[in-house]
């Protein structure tokens, strides 16, 4: 696997992944922008827009034929976040050029696609995106903000981060909030668009056998004409003095425990990172962790019980599902678990199958193109660029030691409890 940053405009960049194992080629462009409340909702809308149609394929049907003629290739959207930034990304997926029946250059004609759409969408004659495209969508964003509220583990989580970070971006929703969206408007929308153009920082990545030259050239001509001016992004670490505490019932089945932690270890310092990461994965990140084997197994205190470190907040994450009545029992233990590893009360084989378990699991980003994406683009504001083998060798040289002092920085910041409604 080879790596190489290419500037394709001020504030846009190309990052090309030449591997030769995957038959296919695949090019995404994400644009970062700060996450906020004010312009997160009509930001969330802009890939769908984008992804329905464009000036050359003015509705479904001229896409997706252009897609079935390049050999079936497929464009999907998304919208996610990175630290206190949004994340709005389109990519196109395409048969390399080296199995094309005919030597076509379909990649290159895939990346035309791509710069069509994001550069020139189709538009109603009043310069607005199209009503009706629009009306889809705003739909769509509606229900998918409601339909947040499903999924009881991710909304108590986003509740935690709301209530740790108020103040900065990591505590938004990156699709927005429900009341914006039901008044969000087509001009909003489109200027959305425009100024994403305009501030955001854009990161192209592509996946292919070749090392990406080309597609490079036909990036630079496309954004030669473009003004760009890039906006600055910054991300805060977690700082909270005190313990935040909040509560939500509702109709469920059980209690969903959220506990929130600092710990210091943060991007850029890719050394930290990889003690943190072991770390977290001994606490609660795998089967073999204190949480799952004591709290879980051992005490049958909860459903599940899990821990997730987020390298660019500094921060890991505490998840469990309980009986309401256990609530503050399983906190304790919680805490009586980060005690122990604070104290090195573990043994060197219950570290040895963390850190095993965890260098798998960095491996498994090599196997798809969709997963070398995901690891690169969460890195896309913090170069150099670590690769999953780099970072396997960062935790292969973590020490017991190194364990033991990240665990000594853990600080218990937030805790949010979503609670069966009171009969």
């Amino acid at each position: 696997m080879i790596l190489e940053r290419i500037s394709v405009a001020d504030g846009a960049e190309l990052l090309t992944i030449r591997d030769a194992r995957f038959h296919t080629a695949r090019l995404s462009v994400t644009l970062f922008l700060p996450l906020s409340p004010e312009t997160a909702t009509e930001n969330a809308i802009v890939p769908e827009l984008l992804s329905h149609a464009g000036k050359a394929y003015p509705d479904m049907t001229a896409l997706s034929r252009r897609l079935c003629a390049l050999y079936g290739a497929e464009l999907s959207s998304s919208v996610a976040s990175v630290g206190d930034c949004q994340m709005l990304t389109l990519t196109v997926s395409c048969i390399d050029n080296r199995f094309a029946l005919g030597g076509e250059d379909t990649v290159g004609a895939c990346g035309e696609l791509l710069a069509d759409l994001l550069l020139c969408p189709h538009l109603a004659a009043d310069g607005l995106f199209d009503e009706t495209v629009f009306l889809q969508e705003k739909r769509c964003l509606c229900e998918r903000i409601a339909a947040e509220v499903n999924d009881k583990s991710v909304y108590a989580r986003h509740r935690l981060e709301a209530l740790l970070c108020d103040g900065n971006g990591f505590g938004v929703p990156f699709f927005g909030d429900g009341k914006r969206a039901a008044a969000l408007t087509r001009e909003a929308a489109t200027n959305a668009w425009r100024r994403a153009l305009r501030e955001a920082h854009i990161q192209f990545f592509y996946t292919a056998a070749d090392d990406g030259a080309a597609v490079a050239a036909l990036l630079k001509k496309r954004f030669a004409d473009i003004k760009r001016q890039p906006c600055t992004l910054l991300t805060v670490p977690l700082a909270v003095d005190t313990v935040r505490r909040g509560e939500e019932h509702m109709a469920v089945g059980q209690a969903n425990l959220t506990m929130g932690f600092s710990i210091d270890a943060h991007e850029p310092d890719k050394a930290r990172i990889a003690a943190a990461r072991l770390t977290a994965t001994l606490f609660g990140g795998c089967e073999h962790s204190l949480l799952f084997r004591h709290v879980r197994e051992e005490m049958s205190l909860c459903y599940y019980c899990s821990a997730a470190f987020n390298r660019v907040k500094g921060m890991i994450t505490v998840r469990s599902g309980v009986d309401a009545a256990d609530a503050g029992r399983v906190e304790k233990e919680i805490l009586r678990q980060l005690a122990r590893m604070q104290a090195g009360e573990f043994s060197d084989d219950t570290l040895a199958a963390a850190r095993r378990r965890l260098i798998g699991s960095l491996r498994e980003n090599e196997d798809l193109q969709a997963s070398l994406f995901s690891w690169y683009r969460a890195q896309a504001l913090y170069p150099p660029f670590v690769t999953p083998a780099e970072a396997i060798r960062d935790i292969e040289r973590v020490t017991r030691e190194q364990v033991i002092d990240m665990a000594n920085t853990v600080r218990l910041c937030g805790v949010f409890t979503l609670l069966p409604e009171e009969v």
